[in-house]
């Protein structure tokens, strides 16, 4: 049995996983506004305590590394279906569709990844210190 992935199926996987990095994108927004709004909300009913906020912080850093992981993982994934799909875009019989294929821009979307990441973990670090500090 030849377990090769055909033309048709690298296609299909590739439409699923950038369905699944848009998930991630998601996941990153929700989360950055549920810790935010749980902040804010505490700071204004002076419910903010540092245990509390320490464990809402270190479970909103675990969960934003460990999306961010899995999130470089679907892009590396990604990166390596186009190329692959790329050697074979004579299948594709669309020329426009091949043109746009070598456009895409997954290799920059990369370092936007790790820097929106970092931009949201470090801004919610200094919004919990300034509110425990200014409560």
């Amino acid at each position: 049995m030849d377990e090769r992935l055909t033309f048709k199926d690298k296609c299909d996987l590739s439409l699923y996983l950038i369905d699944k990095l848009e998930e991630y994108w998601k996941r990153l927004f929700y989360s950055t506004m549920t810790i935010i709004g749980a902040l804010l909300g505490g700071a204004y009913t002076k419910l903010l305590h540092l245990p509390i906020v320490a464990v809402i912080g270190f479970m909103f850093i675990a969960f934003t590394i460990s999306n961010l992981i899995d999130h470089l993982r679907v892009y590396k994934f990604l990166q390596i279906l186009i190329e692959s799909v790329k050697k074979e875009k004579y299948k594709l019989n669309i020329p426009e569709l091949s043109k746009q294929l070598d456009k895409l821009p997954y290799h920059k979307e990369v370092y936007l990844c790790i820097g929106s990441y970092s931009f949201v973990t470090i801004g919610t670090i200094v919004i919990t210190f300034a509110l425990i500090h200014f409560k």
